[in-house]
């Protein structure tokens, strides 16, 4: 089984968002696998956007590169 996790800012995607994706990184999985979709999985987590650092440094964007 394929486990794909996607990190998100916090509340920067809505589900309508969440499920597109979702459903686009499975398929593409399953077609160039050629395995079934049910073998694919998809997590968002979310995080605090001044959370996320880069050098050892606050991120300039919040974490929204």
């Amino acid at each position: 089984m394929a486990l794909y996790q996607c990190q998100v800012p916090a509340r920067s995607l809505d589900a309508d968002t969440r499920n597109a994706l979702a459903e686009a990184i499975t398929n593409v999985h399953a077609a160039v696998i050629n395995v079934p979709t049910i073998f694919v999985n998809v997590v968002f987590t979310e995080y605090d956007p001044t959370a996320f650092y880069t050098g050892g440094r606050p991120a300039r964007c919040g974490g929204n590169c």
